[in-house]
């Protein structure tokens, strides 16, 4: 695999480990816990933009920082400090890295952004919940794939009051996990999407 597409992957690695499709187990949630997903659901679905700084530790513990930008259902934005012109765009087709170099694409179908370009997200039938969890003001809901339970996964954590998405994890096949931290995210703020074209 090239210096590219292993960035790419990494980057595909750090939004969703959660290839979707099929049936999935929500029976097996507690009511408190069928009203946390639901929760989940309307803030994410209520939403129009995301905007936030974040930074980004890999499994070797090395760090990337800069802004993320999603403006639903269909376009995400990661641009990097350091290097002006490194940007990773996706959209319903194609997660693009743009670098000096030029640019290198790879199919998001099929892949675990799947379910974030989804223009209508169910949690319940849309991945494998496999643990959600309410303490210290935060919200951890941990998802894997419906086809293999005990492999990827991801855990969002959100901040309960107010409602904020405030990290997520990824965990891959081997056991080596990927954290991404966003910092003052905003809401709804005004986005285009020439802004997500790539350049």
């Amino acid at each position: 695999m090239t210096s590219k597409k292993l960035f790419i992957a990494t980057i595909l690695s750090t939004l969703m480990a959660v290839p979707c499709l099929g049936r999935n187990t929500a029976r097996q949630l507690t009511p408190q816990q069928h009203q946390i997903v639901q929760k989940i659901e309307n803030f994410l679905n209520g939403i129009r933009t995301i905007k936030a700084k974040f930074v980004q530790v890999n499994p070797d513990e090395s760090t990337r920082n800069g802004t993320f930008s999603w403006l639903r259902p269909l376009h995400l934005k990661f641009d990097y400090v350091g290097n002006p012109k490194l940007k990773v765009f996706c959209d319903s087709d194609f997660f693009t890295q743009v670098d000096e170099d030029g640019s290198s694409s790879m199919s998001v179908s099929n892949s675990p952004a799947s379910l974030l370009l989804k223009t209508h997200l169910d949690l319940k039938n849309d991945a494998h919940i496999v643990q959600v969890d309410e303490k210290n003001n935060l919200i951890m809901i941990e998802l894997a794939s419906l086809d293999d339970p005990q492999g990827m996964s991801i855990t969002l954590v959100f901040q309960n009051n107010p409602f904020v998405l405030k990290q997520w994890k990824t965990k891959d096949a081997t056991g080596n996990i990927t954290d991404v931290v966003l910092i003052e995210p905003q809401h709804n703020v005004p986005m285009g999407e020439r802004e997500f074209e790539v350049k």
